[in-house]
Parts: structure tokens; C-alpha cells; sequence
């Protein structure tokens, strides 16, 4: 029997298939190792790094440029070295996408779907029913944080990240902030409020404590020493499941001065702000890899890294971002190609896995 899809069905299946083979990639590779007929523990299973971007867009990436103004190095040499998921397809807006990535089920099915985000002050998030990623690989053994944007409810404790599966986090509960000063922002709506945390287990309770940063520190600089110093705790035997989620290439468009700088090669004032923050982006990675290479711990790690949808090319003002989804239709917020093909790909050293492609087309995965 051949069941013709609505279009909108259509998309809907293909937006989520890339993260739902991305949660099975990761499970598969875990329950390889502790259903193994060898009598493998946990302790021979993989660390976990994910690393999402924040609206970056398919023509954002070095290795992806159509127009060469886009300088990655750090992400470029990772992607060389790793499986490029070339048809990876996301939700067009942050939370549906961070849903379906934790969960690997249909946001829609959670009353989480379409181009929706949970905004300040709303008192909904992820259902208290759904499973996380986190909550699998605690209970497996791995130590769990997330460090950066979590988006996916705080309007009670049993929201937030530490009640969710994870054992640390630091970052920023709502979905976007200044990047100096850490206030919660949402376009031509400044919410206010402070939005900068670090939670942690105390006991059976949560600690929660505000970070005050008077330096006014860029948060990217800040979220990848983070994670830096968490990856540096751990020593050789040790477990661990890390999402960074970075708050870049999110509005407001605000780049460190000398990112800006670095990009003079752009003469276009807003395309350059958005190469600026990309370029921090863009070193944060690096900084990451290097530090996994200097602890030896770079071939015992599955790193994936995606955006959560494609860029967003204005403001509801009119006014451009910066961004680029080229040579692809739409943007954020839509179900054009431009709002949910990003790019991703994901980096698994060869001792129990071998992949016979160099990069995915849509399913076609071989383990």
C-alpha cells in the first residue's frame, strides 16, 4: 500500500530524520559496548561531546562557503577528519530542534513542533514524561553537564537541566542573551532579567548559583573555558556525556572587537559582524579539540557537532543579520531548506566502528 504524504508531512518527517539518526548513531554505539558478548563495562565506552551551534546557516561554514568570505579553520579541519552529515536536517527554530535532539521524538508529538520557542516568562518546557539523552547515559554511568543555552524550560526546578538527566550545568536557561552582558534578550522585546547560572547537586537538591561576571567576559570565551576546565577534570578511565551549546551565531549580532577586525576582508557591515561572531564560534571549537588531543582523550571521544536550524537572515524589523542559508530557500523560522539543512557532521575515531563513506547521504549509514 502506498500512502501519498501531505506536503507538510512531508517536510516534517525529513526535517526530523537527521536528528533522529544522529540519537541512534549515538545509542547504537553505547549498547554496542555494554550488550558486548565480551564482557566489555561501561569504562570501555566512549566519551560523548556534542557541540551545537545557534542559527548557523549552511553558507556559514568554511568548508560549506559558496563565497569564500567565511574563514573556519578549526571547524574545517574537524569536519575533514569527520563523517560530514551533508543532509542533516533540523527543526527551524531552537527548542523543537533541542527537543527532538534530547529526546529523538517528534516535537510536535510533545506539543513542542513548528516554528515555535519557548520564550521568558512562559511556564511550559519539555514534558516531565519525555526520557532524555542525559537520563540514558546517567543511568549508563557517564558523568552528564551541559554547558551553554538550554531552552527548553525554566519556569519550575523540574525544568531545568540538573532535573532533566544532567549532573552540572552552567549557561543560560532562556534562548538568547547579550553576549557581554548576560541579559536575557528576545529581539525588539528585551526581557529583562540576568541569565547566566551554574547549577549543580547538592545532595538530593539543586544548587543554584548566579554567576556574576563584572568583566562583562564574551560568553562564548566564557562557555568554552567551561568546557575546557570540565574535559581537563576528567583523567583517562573516566565517562563523560558533554553538550556545549554555544549562544553563536544568535542575535544580537554583537562580535568581540577584534573577531570584527579579523574580517575586514568584508565589506558588507553586517556580514562581517556575523563573521566575527562565527570566528569565536569557530575557536571555541578548536580550543575544545585541542584540549581532548593534549589529554589524550581525542580517540576516545565521539564528537558530533550541528546547528540547531539554519541562520536567521533578518530581524522582524527588516533589518539584515548577517547570515547566509546560500544557495538554499528561507530561513529560521521556516521549513524552506534555508530553516532546517544545516551543517553537522560527526567525528568517531575507527576502534569499534567503521563508517565506508566519507559523508551521509540522507540514511545511508553503514556501522
Amino acid at each position: 500500500v502506498r500512502v501519498k504524504l501531505a506536503q507538510s508531512d512531508y517536510i516534517k518527517y525529513h526535517a526530523l530524520l537527521g536528528l533522529v539518526v544522529l540519537v541512534i548513531v549515538v545509542l547504537t554505539v553505547v549498547l554496542s559496548v555494554v550488550l558486548s558478548p565480551k564482557k566489555q563495562s561501561i569504562k570501555d565506552a566512549r566519551n560523548i561531546i556534542v557541540i551545537i551551534a545557534d542559527d548557523l546557516g549552511n553558507n556559514d561554514v568554511g568548508y560549506n562557503n559558496v563565497f569564500g568570505d567565511i574563514k573556519t579553520p578549526y571547524i574545517d579541519r574537524l569536519a575533514s577528519e569527520s563523517i560530514k552529515l551533508d543532509r542533516f536536517y533540523t527543526q527551524p527554530m531552537c527548542s523543537p530542534s533541542r527537543a527532538a535532539f534530547f529526546t529523538g521524538r517528534y516535537p510536535f508529538r510533545m506539543g513542542m513542533g513548528g516554528a515555535r520557542a519557548l520564550y521568558y516568562g512562559t511556564k511550559s518546557g519539555l514534558p516531565q514524561s519525555e526520557i532524555t539523552l542525559a537520563n540514558v547515559l546517567k543511568n549508563l554511568g557517564y558523568d552528564t553537564s551541559l554547558v551553554g543555552k538550554w531552552h527548553l524550560g525554566f519556569g519550575s526546578w523540574d525544568q531545568t537541566p540538573l532535573a532533566r538527566g544532567f549532573n552540572y550545568f552552567y549557561g543560560m536557561y532562556g534562548g538568547s542573551m547579550t553576549h557581554f552582558t548576560h541579559m536575557s534578550y528576545e529581539g525588539d522585546t528585551k526581557a529583562e532579567g540576568y541569565d547566566l547560572f551554574e547549577d549543580t547537586w547538592e545532595g538530593d537538591k539543586i544548587s543554584h548559583k548566579v554567576i556574576v561576571d563584572k568583566e562583562e567576559t564574551y560568553d562564548e570565551l566564557l562557555l568554552t573555558q567551561k568546557a575546557v576546565d570540565i574535559i581537563s577534570k576528567y583523567k583517562k578511565d573516566d565517562r563523560f556525556f558533554m553538550v556545549v551549546s554555544y549562544t553563536t551565531p544568535h542575535s544580537p549580532v554583537n562580535p568581540l572587537p577584534s573577531d570584527y577586525e579579523s574580517n575586514s576582508h568584508i565589506k558588507n557591515k553586517n556580514r562581517r559582524k556575523m563573521a566575527g561572531m562565527i570566528t569565536s564560534l569557530d575557536y571555541g571549537v578548536g580550543r575544545i579539540h585541542e584540549t581532548l588531543v593534549k589529554r589524550d582523550m581525542l580517540n576516545d571521544t565521539i564528537l558530533l557537532f550541528f546547528s540547531d536550524n539554519g541562520a536567521h537572515i533578518m530581524m522582524f524589523d527588516g533589518e539584515s543579520l548577517g547570515g547566509s542559508n546560500y544557495p538554499l530557500r528561507g530561513s529560521k523560522t521556516n521549513f524552506y531548506e534555508g530553516g532546517i539543512k544545516v551543517p553537522a557532521f560527526i567525528h568517531v575515531p575507527g576502534k569499534f566502528i567503521h563508517i565506508a563513506c566519507s559523508s551521509l547521504q540522507d540514511t545511508g549509514l553503514t556501522i
